[in-house]
C-alpha cells in the first residue's frame, strides 16, 4: 500500500527535519503522501503535539531558529523536495 508520513514543526522538537526524514526513509521507498504540520502563530499546544504524535505524527525542527507560520511552510517543502529528489 501507498506509505505516508507526517511531520510536526514544532520548537521544542529535538530532532531536524532533514537527519529525521533521513532515518525514517532509510531502506524504504519514498512515501506517497507526506504531510507537514505547521501551528498558527503561537505555537502547537502541549496537548495538540501530543494528539499528532499518538497520530503518528514525527515532531521535528527546521533549524536553530523559530521561524514565522509564513515562512516555515515554504523552508519545509524546500528541504521535503531536494530531500526526496522531486523535479
Amino acid at each position: 500500500g501507498a506509505s505516508e508520513l507526517t511531520l510536526v514543526l514544532h520548537e521544542v522538537a529535538t530532532d531536524g527535519l532533514l537527519p529525521t526524514l533521513g532515518g525514517l526513509l532509510e531502506g524504504r521507498e519514498t512515501p506517497s503522501l507526506v504531510r507537514v504540520v505547521i501551528g498558527p502563530e503561537g505555537g502547537i499546544s502541549p496537548q495538540e503535539l501530543e494528539a499528532l504524535t499518538d497520530a503518528g505524527g514525527v515532531p521535528v525542527v527546521l533549524g536553530p531558529h523559530v521561524l514565522r507560520t509564513s515562512s516555515a511552510g515554504p523552508v519545509a517543502l524546500a528541504l521535503l523536495c531536494g530531500a526526496l529528489r522531486w523535479d
